[in-house]
């Protein structure tokens, strides 16, 4: 969900086939707008959902239901692990639409233009997207002013 920035439903209905390995793409159905949308992986991304394929002999779904059956993983079960994963580590308890808002301000730290987290995020709107989660903090505002106007921090 990091790498890709899709809702936990758009995640849950990708099969194993909507994967190009040699393009490094990944399509998958956008229930929100009932349209197919595709976008680039990253090389370690498509690696890591490579080895998964190959080592749990993935066929269909790529996330199935965790009691065996070949059925779609329901979001809830989403929900539960991540926080498990959460006690585990220590940490407050997270939910999926997390890792969503996350890569879009760290998207949007890294200078990338809204038109493309607005892509990424399947949003019909650059607006969507830059009132919702294109959160801009202090570190963000310092990287991108520093950038664009070295002098004004005080910045050589």
């Amino acid at each position: 969900m990091w790498a890709t920035g899709t809702r936990v439903s758009d995640v849950l209905s990708i099969h194993e086939s909507d994967i190009d390995f040699e393009e490094k793409t990944i399509k998958f159905f956008v229930l929100k707008s009932k349209k197919w949308h595709t976008i680039s992986l990253d090389s370690d991304t498509t690696l890591r959902v490579s080895n998964y394929i190959r080592t749990w002999k993935i066929s269909g779904l790529l996330f199935q239901s965790v009691n065996g059956s070949k059925k779609v993983m329901v979001r809830q079960s989403v929900y539960y692990m991540l926080d498990d994963y959460a006690q585990i580590a220590g940490i407050r308890s997270i939910h999926p639409h997390l890792f969503r808002n996350g890569l879009a301000t760290y998207l949007l730290s890294k200078g990338a233009p809204m038109e493309i987290i607005a892509y990424r995020l399947k949003h019909a709107s650059t607006r969507t997207t830059a009132a919702f989660y294109a959160k801009v903090t202090p570190d963000i505002e310092r990287q991108l002013i520093s950038a664009c106007v070295p002098d004004i921090l005080g910045i050589e």
